[in-house]
């Protein structure tokens, strides 16, 4: 069965006579020039302009079980890949039901905001069979809209059956999170590989680290609420409700932990868990630190207790994942900015016989570096050195041309 998807209706068309790619039961014709990124999960194509600072993605997620209607089907999988992850407040445009062959689909839309500028997330949902399929496009430029149509025109669904493949895997775990995450960020280069084989990903809410089948989300990090700061238990379950409870069926909670005496202090939960889209068992480690005022939260996912322990022994390990947020950048992600640094150190000095006072050395600079388009830099290097009342300054400016490389 050959089903066509517009952004409004569905209708069925003759084989493309183009190259074509299957993703559990979708067959379809992937766009071309774009970046690739398979996951257990789904499959991601990324397309951004950094001149025109314009991105778009588009993902294609392996079937799940139906909750029985179009209607539930759609509500639910807007909620759980457009409205979580990018805030859309508004209910979606939807064009209506339309049916072909077995299959009911709806379509809807929304719009958010990202990095101060509008994006549009659309999302297409097919439900029958039994089973559901979902495809996430989201843009920030029409541009894209061509492409879109084009691949969301040449799927091709097959029928749940004895020869479908319908993963039943619990061994491997990658998180069901949009792929939208993944979306261009301003920046030439939203992940890395290191050597050790732990690969980064710059992500709307967090960077997700990932190694085998261990995954690690290490969130943004925003103000600790002032009703949280007396009262240290209540804010490790406040933050586990907020963030791990929401997407999660807690089966055993295995281990709760908070040690005032280390520093930072040790906020720290791990349990048995089902995750609420995939049904997969998992198992969770949550560790929250707080400093300065500010939290940050990294959650580990992992198929079983013995696969987290393995990489993660004790409870400190989770802080080496903070080494893995780190990224190239281009010089185009250089020009235009502006670096600035400066420093301060005063050493008092006292007469070791009378103990008077023998006076005050001081020292302090002050270096400023701007990149232009093009390649060219210019530096400014101020500062002052010496005894207070007798203090020598200098001044200089250096000129030249700068490049930048993958690391």
């Amino acid at each position: 069965m050959r089903t066509i998807l517009t952004l409004i209706i569905i209708m069925l068309a003759s084989a493309l006579m183009t190259q074509t790619e299957t993703f559990d039961l979708t067959t379809y014709t992937p766009p071309t020039g774009w970046k690739k990124e398979v996951k257990n999960n789904f499959i991601s194509y990324t397309k951004t302009d950094n001149v025109k600072r314009t991105w778009c993605q588009i993902g294609i997620y392996r079937s799940t079980e139906s909750k029985g209607s179009i209607e539930a089907d759609f509500d639910s999988e807007w909620q759980i890949l457009a409205s979580d992850p990018y805030q859309i407040k508004e209910a979606p445009k939807s064009g209506g039901i339309q049916e072909a062959e077995g299959w009911k689909i709806k379509v809807g839309s929304g719009t958010f905001s990202f990095n101060n500028s509008d994006a549009q997330a659309i999302l297409s949902v097919i439900s029958g069979n039994g089973r559901i399929v979902s495809i996430m496009a989201i843009n920030n430029s029409q541009d894209y809209m061509p492409q879109i149509q084009d691949l969301l025109g040449s799927i091709e669904l097959g029928v749940p059956g004895a020869n479908t493949n319908i993963s039943t895997n619990t061994n491997t775990y990658t998180q069901d999170q949009s792929p939208a995450a993944t979306f261009f960020n301003g920046y030439s280069f939203s992940t890395s590989n290191f050597d050790n084989g732990w690969n980064s990903t710059v992500t709307n809410d967090y960077v997700q680290v990932s190694k085998g089948n261990i995954t690690a989300f290490m969130y943004y990090t925003f103000p600790l609420a002032d009703n949280l700061r007396s009262d240290d238990e209540y804010l490790r379950d406040y933050y586990w409700s907020q963030i791990i409870a929401p997407r999660y069926t807690i089966i055993n909670t295995q281990k709760r932990l908070i040690s005032t005496m280390d520093y930072p202090r040790i906020y720290f939960m791990e349990a048995e868990a089902v995750d609420n889209r995939s049904r997969r068992s998992v198992h969770i480690a949550f560790r929250i630190y707080v400093e300065k005022s500010m939290v940050a939260c990294v959650e580990v996912v992992a198929p079983t207790k013995s696969d987290y322990d393995a990489s993660f022994p004790d409870v400190d390990r989770i802080t080496e994942l903070f080494d893995y947020n780190k990224f190239a950048v281009s010089q185009n992600d250089i020009a235009g900015g502006v670096w600035k640094r400066s420093d301060t150190n005063f050493m008092e000095y006292y007469n070791i016989y009378t103990g008077n006072n023998a006076g005050v050395n001081s020292a302090a600079t002050f270096d400023k570096f701007q990149f232009y388009a093009g390649g060219t830099y210019q530096s400014e290097h101020k500062g002052t050195n010496g005894m207070i009342g007798s203090q020598q300054f200098f001044q200089e400016t250096l000129k030249g041309n700068f490049s930048a490389s993958n690391w």
